[in-house]
Formats: C-alpha cells, sequence, structure tokens
C-alpha cells in the first residue's frame, strides 16, 4: 500500500463491530502503544466523549434507523460499487429508486426482513460503509489539505457539516466516493480522536492505515467476512482486500493480555492505561515470573448475541504464538437469550399462557426455546417477532432492565401496559441464570476434553463482554477455574468501561501474525467454491482425491483446504446462493422477492459410490451469478487475497505439539 507523502506509516486499526456498539483501536507498530478511538455524541457539546459508539445505521432510501443489524450480514453477499457512478455524476441517491439505480443489481439482491420491513442488503452495506467513513473521514480532509487538494463543505444530516476534499482533480477519486457516502446516513456521534494520541497526528495515523483487524465469531460463515470487507472498501479506509483481517473475538481477547514479543512491551499513553490494560493492573508479571514451557489460559467473551470460548497454549516465546494454539467454541446464546429467558420464563408464567394473556398481540404460535440453550431458530423466530411490535420492544427493554437491576438488589418491580411483576434475584437464577451456566458449563468441558486439560491447569483467565461482566458468571469461572488469576473488565461506570478490549487485542495483531488463519484469510467461500467449479470441466465422477488435485493445479492449496472443499461437495455451500441452507448458524427471515443462482431441489454435486458428479448447469449458473456480483463489489473470486503485509506478516507455520490441529 502506497503511503501519503512518502513517509513511513506502521499504523494498524481493531475494529471490534459487536451486535450493540462499535469499539476501535489504533496501534502504532513502531513503538507498540495502543490508542483506543473515542466519539463526541452529536447535538450534546461538552459532554464527556465515549469510546463506543452505537452499532446503528441510518437507511436513508427507506428513511429509518436500522439497530442491532449484525445477524443481517450473514445471509448473502453484495456489493457497494453499483452507485458509484451516479453518485459522481452529481445526482443525489435519495431521489433515485434502487431499481433505477442498478436494475441488474437489483435482481440479484439479497432482500432481508428486519422489524417487519424489507431491506436491500446492498443497502445495508452502504450504511455500514458510512458510518465507518467517520473513521476515514477524519484523515480525508487533513490529508488533502497537505496534498494542495481543494476542500468543500458537505453536510451529514446531522445540522453539522464535514470539510473534504473537491472531486475536481483526479487524485481524490476516493475521497469523491467518501463524500458521497457520507450524505447516505446520519452518524449518531463525530470522531473525536484516538486517547493519548495527539490531534494532529490522528487524522495521519488514519490516512496511512496499513491494515485493518476486526472481530468475527468463528462459527459464523463467509458471507459475513466478505460484506464487511465490503463495507470497510467502500469507506475508503484501506485500499486493497488483503489489508482486511478477521480474528475470532475470543482469541483477540486473549491477545489484549499478552506483553509483547522480543522484549516489547504493549502499553496505552493514556488515562485509561492503568486503570483498564491488563499489564498495567493485577497479574501482569505471569510472563515475567516462571515463563518455562507452556501456560494455559481461558478467553471468555459473552456479548449481545454470542458467547465464546478460547483455550490457549502458550508457548514460552510469545513469537511462536499461532493458531495452532488456541482451541475455539462458540455458541449463539448470549445477552439476548437472557432477555428472551426473562420474557418466557419470568414474564409469560405458565399461569398467563393458559390464560392466553400478556402476549400484547405477538401470537401464541411460536414455541418458546429452551432456557439457558441456544435453540437457534426458536430464537431467531422469537427475536424477530419482538422486534416488529412496539409491545415486543417494550417487553425486551423490560427484560434488560430487570437483567441489570438484579444484580444490586433481591427483588425488583417491573411494569408493562397493564401489567406488573416483581421479579425475585432468586427466580432469575434459577430459572435463567443457572441453565445459561450450566450450558456454558458443558461447552468448556468440551474443550477440555478436547484438548486433554484438566480445569486447574488453568493459570489466567480473560473474561470480556457485556454478559460476561454479570456476577453470576464471574462467581462460576472462579469456581470453575481454582488456580487461574482472572482478569475482567472494569466495572460500569469506570473510566475505561468503555473501552473494548477485543478491540485492543486486535488491533495488537501485528505482534502475533502467526495467530492468523491464513487458508480462511486467503480462500474465503466464494472464491473457493469458484475455483472448484473452474477446475471441473465436465460431468465425470471423480473421488475427492482427484478433485483436490485439479484444485492444485490452479495453484490452490489444495490438500489444506480439503476439508472445506469436501463440505461443498456435499452440498454445504456459502449463504445467499440457494433457498436450502445448509448453516449451523440460524439466519434471519429473507424477503420473498429475494432471487437465488442455484436451483434449491437440483444439487451442484451428486454423490455415487464415493464419487461426485457436478452439474454443468447449476455450475454455469453459479459462476455467471458470481461473475455479475464482482461487478458491483470491490472483491472479486479471481485471485485468493496476496496477505503482502510484509513487516509483520510470515508465510512460516509453527504447530505446537499443544492443540495442534
Amino acid at each position: 500500500m502506497a503511503v501519503p507523502n512518502g513517509s513511513a506509516g506502521f499504523w494498524y486499526l481493531g475494529i471490534d463491530l459487536g451486535t450493540t456498539h462499535l469499539s476501535a483501536a489504533l496501534f502504532d507498530r513502531l513503538t507498540c502503544q495502543l490508542y483506543p478511538l473515542y466519539w463526541h455524541p452529536l447535538g450534546s457539546q461538552g459532554s464527556d466523549p465515549t469510546f463506543r459508539l452505537p452499532s446503528q445505521v441510518y437507511l436513508r432510501s427507506q428513511g429509518w434507523w436500522l439497530h442491532q443489524f449484525k445477524p443481517l450480514l450473514l445471509p448473502g453477499i453484495a456489493g457497494t460499487k453499483g452507485k458509484d457512478k451516479l453518485w459522481d455524476s452529481g445526482m443525489h441517491p435519495t431521489v433515485v429508486p434502487l431499481e433505477l439505480l442498478n436494475r441488474k443489481r437489483a435482481k440479484r439482491e439479497v432482500v432481508l426482513r428486519s422489524h417487519g420491513r424489507s431491506l436491500g442488503l446492498s443497502d445495508l452495506l452502504d450504511a455500514l460503509s458510512a458510518l465507518l467513513a467517520t473513521i476515514a473521514a477524519a484523515g480525508v480532509a487533513p490529508l488533502a489539505q497537505g496534498l494542495g487538494l481543494p476542500v468543500v463543505e458537505v453536510a451529514s444530516g446531522s445540522g453539522r457539516s464535514l470539510r473534504l476534499p473537491s472531486v475536481s482533480s483526479p487524485r481524490s477519486h476516493a475521497v469523491a466516493t467518501l463524500s458521497s457516502a457520507l450524505t447516505m446516513a446520519t452518524p449518531s456521534a463525530a470522531i473525536g480522536g484516538a486517547a493519548g494520541l495527539e490531534p494532529d497526528r490522528f487524522p495521519e495515523a488514519i490516512a496511512q492505515l496499513r491494515g485493518a483487524i476486526v472481530s468475527f465469531p468463528g462459527s459464523w460463515p463467509d458471507s459475513y467476512c466478505f460484506n464487511i470487507r465490503e463495507s470497510i472498501l467502500s469507506a475508503k479506509l484501506v485500499q486493497e482486500a488483503s489489508q482486511v483481517l478477521f480474528v475470532e473475538n475470543a482469541v483477540a481477547a486473549w491477545l489484549s493480555v499478552l506483553p509483547g514479543v522480543g522484549g516489547e512491551r504493549v502499553t496505552i499513553p493514556s488515562v485509561l492505561s492503568r486503570q483498564f490494560h491488563p499489564q498495567e493492573g493485577p497479574g501482569a508479571s505471569w510472563h515475567r515470573s516462571r515463563a518455562v514451557g507452556m501456560r494455559y489460559g481461558l478467553a471468555i467473551d459473552s456479548g449481545a448475541t454470542m458467547t465464546e470460548l478460547a483455550l490457549v497454549a502458550v508457548p514460552e516465546n510469545l513469537e511462536e504464538l499461532s493458531e495452532s494454539h488456541f482451541k475455539t467454541r462458540s455458541f449463539p446464546y448470549a445477552g439476548q437469550g437472557l432477555d428472551q429467558d426473562i420474557i418466557c420464563q419470568l414474564f409469560w408464567t405458565e399461569a398467563v399462557r393458559r390464560e392466553n394473556r400478556g402476549y400484547w398481540y405477538l401470537g401464541c404460535d411460536l414455541e418458546l426455546p429452551r432456557p439457558g440453550e441456544p435453540d437457534g431458530v426458536r430464537r431467531m423466530q422469537l427475536q424477530q417477532r419482538l422486534l416488529e411490535h412496539p409491545a415486543g420492544r417494550e417487553l425486551l427493554a423490560a427484560a434488560e432492565e430487570v437483567k441489570l437491576a438484579l444484580q444490586e438488589r433481591d427483588v425488583y418491580p417491573v411494569t408493562v401496559g397493564e401489567f406488573r411483576w416483581t421479579i425475585a434475584h432468586r427466580e432469575l437464577q434459577t430459572l435463567v441464570v443457572e441453565p445459561f451456566l450450566n450450558f456454558l458449563n458443558q461447552a468448556l468441558n468440551g474443550l477440555l476434553i478436547e484438548t486433554g486439560l484438566s480445569a486447574i491447569a488453568i493459570e489466567r483467565a480473560v473474561c470480556t463482554g457485556g454478559t460476561a461482566q454479570s456476577p453470576s458468571l464471574r462467581g462460576w469461572m472462579r469456581q470453575k477455574l481454582p488456580n487461574a488469576t482472572l482478569i475482567a473488565d472494569p466495572p460500569r461506570g469506570n473510566r475505561g468501561s468503555g473501552s473494548s478490549r477485543i478491540a485492543f487485542g486486535l488491533a495488537a495483531l501485528p505482534l502475533y501474525p502467526r495467530v492468523l488463519d491464513l487458508n480462511r484469510q486467503q480462500y474465503g467461500d466464494y472464491f473457493l467454491l469458484a475455483e472448484l467449479l473452474r477446475a471441473i470441466q465436465d460431468d465425470s465422477a471423480r473421488s475427492l482425491r482427484e478433485i483436490v488435485a485439479l484444485v492444485e493445479r490452479r495453484g490452490i492449496h489444495g490438500r489444506s483446504l480439503g476439508s472445506r472443499i469436501q463440505g461443498f461437495l456435499e452440498g454445504n455451500l456459502p449463504p445467499g446462493l440457494s433457498s436450502s441452507v445448509n448453516s449451523v448458524v440460524p439466519m434471519p427471515e429473507l424477503a420473498a422477492t429475494t432471487e437465488y443462482p442455484l436451483t434449491p431441489d437440483i444439487p451442484l454435486f451428486d454423490q455415487v459410490d464415493g464419487t461426485y458428479r457436478v452439474n454443468l448447469e447449476q455450475s454455469g449458473r453459479l459462476l455467471q451469478y458470481l461473475e455479475a456480483i464482482a461487478t458491483t463489489t470491490h472483491q472479486h473470486f479471481e485471485e485468493p487475497l496476496l496477505l503482502y503485509l510484509s513487516e509483520f506478516l510470515t508465510p512460516q507455520r509453527h504447530h505446537s505439539e499443544n492443540f495442534s490441529r
């Protein structure tokens, strides 16, 4: 990546995109210093900045705000380039219907259902790009002035203006699209800067980003990573798709507690350092006291929708830390699941259900989910039903209120409409919290059995995420892990409580590049599937070995990708290609207008006696679809992503005897 003005920049941005909030941190690889980003709430002059930006986007084409949109990025892929020509020609995007912007794009659109409304996936990506562009905008205007570009005022839709370069110069083409993107959403806050970093250096750092590292649930499909990468590229935070990297949440949480490599020490040069960063607090001497052999740790991240665990065997030499040292597990149950169970177990009691009362027109046709368990399809259906109705949203707010209040008191009264309950802490624990902890205990036991460890071998445990801050979960961890030092986030109200530990770990990834799953980073599912279909030119029956050999002739490391290729052959395709989705992750509802490239009752591959035969008609249709999608995306399906960030990435792989894969 070219660095503006020829100056050397070694800046990386960690982005923790949560269900409810977005947090980010800058990392200076040269000094090993971390700087958490902060925002100023719009319309609140003089108020304290926030380190957590609400995860909400304004769909200007629809005229409404969308909250908790993260799961909507799963059901398929979309592009953000279809509107560029109209933007550059001066046409305002809000006065042109989606179908007129690009009829072919509209035909391929993945149409979602949320809050009782329909929206195009590309509209969501455009709005997310505008949200992320508020970060990029901090570096564009000062950079443009330094390059001698003219600057114009652009309205942000909130009564404030952003100073951005004009589009008269070819050198400003990238920021021309950025200025248009900013008109697509009304951000709830304006980027303020990075805590501890001089104000004049912040725009320079953003303009010189060498990489953006993003959190993601490891069990989620590649469609999520594709869409996030597309939004980041559209926001102009980085220039190349290979500069957007992904690390699992729990792994990033663990990286946040490591001191550095080769004598380097990660620090946060701001008032947050001693209050938040673990290297400044209790347990900071863990690696210095007895760094001999393997040390074992656990990280738990439990937020709004997902709970994720990572067991790690930390080598004596931290430079050898790789993905093979981690074993992870995740399941879709966290804060939202607890809220749903409060509604189902404490509000909608058996007596209420027998009288058919208390559903507030939400309907009684849904099967209630099993308490404490993911029960994915039922929970997805219930959440959609609750979000579609004002009464349902009131119930969710009341459940959140009860969940927080009963952490500090024995009973709590709550009223929703004409109904009033007095909920006891004991009821919450017995009917809601304990089932969750039992399921979490089973998940951890499964990891321990898989790795051959016992709970007493774990010496350090990291606990992060809103749900993980509950006293009940912390108490369970202390009991389950008697020999572990517990590292938890600051209590609510603390100055650093809004900072994201995961964002810190993501930003510090350049110190531990081997933690990346290079196969997943370089070979996305849609690219790998396209390569598989290009490699098979006829409908002859072939074994898995023969098919892998064909893929390898195209320059792909087929043997290391054998399990993923086999999954495609057996019908486990990426989302958005057929109405019959075979996924362990519950998908949000799709509107009936969604068109798919594959016919659901005709398999892409037939299996006969251990061999596989491709359906050439289906294969051709799918390749045409991906080629058409590529015309609207910054990404393509012709080449793998070349991870050329040579200053910290290395192709060498170190495999540990502990947790080897």
